[in-house]
């Protein structure tokens, strides 16, 4: 019989206070076992910190290109991405 293995991700680690404590508490209780943090999140700074007491969790970085999230880059460097206020269009930017 082969072995099997499941990995459970956590997204959007940083999109709020609330969602990236509950986050941590998957993952403590070894309910999750990967954490990727959502770089343009409103509390992603809290959210790393968090991570930094835990040094064994699986963290990596989830990058938004739709949704209502701020991009990282200007509108200038990806203009076909984004709208006139600087948000992502919906649908990732097609016309």
């Amino acid at each position: 019989m082969t072995a099997r293995l499941l990995v459970l991700s956590a997204d959007d680690h940083g999109l709020s206070d609330g969602s990236s404590r509950g986050i941590l508490r998957a993952h403590d209780t070894r309910l999750s076992s990967s954490v990727p943090v959502l770089a343009v999140g409103p509390a992603t700074g809290r959210a790393v910190a968090g991570l930094r007491d835990r040094p064994v969790v699986g963290a990596g970085a989830q990058l938004a290109v739709v949704g209502e999230d701020r991009p990282l880059l200007t509108a200038c460097e990806i203009p076909t991405l984004v709208g006139h206020h600087g948000a992502f269009r919906p649908g990732g930017g097609r016309s």
